[in-house]
């Protein structure tokens, strides 16, 4: 319930503080007194976009709250999950600044936007005569009888929130249907590329380190004239008269002869027995090594042409070793697989889909067989409110038809056709209803949704349009008849509405200088409250028998 409403900086309004209560409350005020803005600081803490022209004072920045007892409501859950502490006292809070940034707090705590807008939307709903269109709106009317028909048919609730549920994940699927099958066809190309490559790459057969082995080999043919003949003339060097071999073991003679007389003698004869040993080792090496060089230009070739692979595969695949092509054929492998895999995935994906679409069509047809036996009872309930609101032979049928196919709400589509006066046929309701005529279902439409919603304070701006006299004291009778479960306030013009309110606001205009007026509010006492009706039953200049009238509607 709306218990304070703060407004400061906004459009006329200097500054308001107003308290407002249970039941049914209305306010009224000439054309132009500001009732309008009222309604616009509600939007705003509703989470409505800001009008940044409508500063009292440019320097100043706009402030709306409004505080509402919520100690009846189940609000924990929202606190908890916005990290914001439980109160029974919800504060909700909206800061327009003249730099047009805006800012919004729930209890003090500074939120988003959206996490205000998730606050008010369980608290007040505000209707006006402009959402009278959404008649015509035949989501709005299916709605409607799915929010009724679930709140009386657990069963239905369920599979109707499983069907859609289902058919969101559909939705996802068939996407994913699409994905696949464009990524196959882009993939075809793809695929027949990369098992060229991964081939070329099988066939090479690489081996770890054999490019540096053949290199070595291909230099060693390449060169072969040069190395034999240098280790010819190396070998020639080693042996022979005078050579190095000779030499040595001559002096190695000379040195053992002289060993037993100095330790360091017997040091240097010891090493050079030791070279001798290992330069005759290495002759024998170079000598063989050398006899087994054998001229073999096909080799060559044939290394030569290795070589050249290994180089134009690191080339393609911008690499720099056989162990960097190896993971590259292990990588193209990985990709094959994954290609030929989408296969399979959308084989899978195209038999959950069709599993589930078997689901949603036979859903659909209880979700349908539902809706068209429950709106008979509907029809019966709002034909029954509209004979209250002075429609007698109001009549009014939901046709329900059978689409081509599912949607998000199944497989219906929903027609509202209406007749207001005996003997004329049913015809589509935005053909044939006047504003009175839709005002008035539409409000019958909110009495049923708002006795099974959890909205506690309840706005309505002149939805009394195209009424008066006694079907006027009808809809007033109606709209208290609701505010016994739940706050109303009614924005009106209508004295026999704002008679039967349990509290009466008036809102008007007093000029401040010559180009300042502003806007206040107040609520109105027994006496004022006599002069109010009056002033709504005559007009600007009151009569007495204008304020004998407004007395005897509010019984005094």
């Amino acid at each position: 319930m709306l218990n304070n409403l703060i407004i400061k900086n906004f459009a006329t309004i200097k500054f308001v503080d107003i308290n407002f209560f249970n039941g049914f409350s209305v306010l009224t005020g000439q054309t132009g007194s500001g009732k309008s803005i009222i309604i616009g600081a509600l939007n705003l803490i509703s989470g409505s976009r800001a009008d940044f022209s409508k500063f009292y004072d440019n320097s100043k920045k706009i402030i709306i709250e409004a505080h509402f007892d919520i100690s009846d409501l189940n609000f924990s859950s929202l606190f908890s999950s916005n990290d914001i502490d439980y109160e029974s006292e919800l504060i909700i809070r909206r800061e327009i600044l003249p730099n047009g940034k805006s800012r919004s707090f729930i209890n003090d705590s500074p939120v988003r936007l959206e996490v205000l807008r998730n606050f008010s939307l369980k608290i007040i709903d505000i209707h006006s005569q402009h959402e009278n269109l959404l008649l015509n709106n035949e989501f709005f009317q299916l709605n409607f009888i799915d929010t009724l028909l679930s709140f009386e048919n657990k069963d239905y609730n369920n599979k109707l929130t499983l069907y859609q549920k289902k058919f969101s994940e559909n939705q996802k699927l068939s996407q994913k249907i699409d994905q696949f099958e464009l990524n196959n066809k882009l993939q075809s190309d793809e695929l027949e590329n990369l098992k060229k490559l991964h081939n070329e790459l099988k066939i090479a057969d690489l081996k770890i380190g054999e490019k540096k082995e053949i290199s070595e080999q291909f230099n060693l043919l390449k060169n072969i004239f040069e190395i034999k003949k240098n280790l010819s003339d190396i070998l020639y060097f080693f042996q022979g008269e005078n050579k190095i071999v000779n030499s040595m073991e001559k002096s190695n003679s000379l040195l053992k002869s002289i060993s037993s007389y100095n330790d360091k003698l017997l040091n240097f004869s010891n090493r050079l027995s030791s070279n001798l040993i290992d330069i005759k080792d290495l002759y024998e090496e170079i000598n063989i090594f050398q006899d087994r060089l054998i001229v073999d230009n096909n080799l060559m070739n044939e290394i030569e042409e290795r070589l050249n692979l290994i180089n134009s595969l690191e080339e393609k695949h911008f690499v720099n070793s056989e162990e960097k092509l190896l993971e590259k054929t292990n990588e193209l492998s990985k990709k094959i697989s994954l290609i030929k895999n989408h296969d399979y995935d959308l084989i899978k994906t195209k038999e959950e889909f069709i599993k589930n679409n078997e689901w949603l069509l036979l859903t659909s047809k209880f979700i349908s067989k539902s809706r068209i036996d429950f709106s008979k009872k509907i029809e019966s309930l709002l034909i029954k409110d509209l004979e209250f609101l002075g429609i007698s032979n109001g009549k009014l049928k939901f046709v329900i038809n059978e689409l081509d196919s599912l949607n998000y709400h199944g497989k219906d589509s929903v027609e509202l056709l209406f007749s207001a006066n005996k003997g004329h046929e049913l015809k589509e309701i935005h053909k044939i209803a006047s504003g009175g005529e839709l005002s008035r279902l539409m409000l019958c439409i909110k009495k049923h949704l708002y006795s099974i919603n959890n909205s506690s304070t309840i706005i309505f701006d002149e939805i009394d349009s195209g009424v008066s006299g006694k079907i006027a004291e009808k809809v007033g009778f109606f709209m208290k008849q609701i505010s016994s479960n739940q706050q109303i306030i009614a924005i009106t013009h209508l004295p026999q509405i704002a008679s039967l309110a349990n509290n009466h606001y008036k809102v008007f205009k007093t000029e401040k200088t010559e180009s300042k007026t502003e806007t206040s509010i107040m609520k109105l006492n027994a006496e004022n409250r006599v002069y109010e009706l009056a002033r709504l039953l005559s007009g600007r200049e009151i009569t007495e028998e204008a304020i004998a009238n407004a007395e005897k509607m509010l019984n005094i």
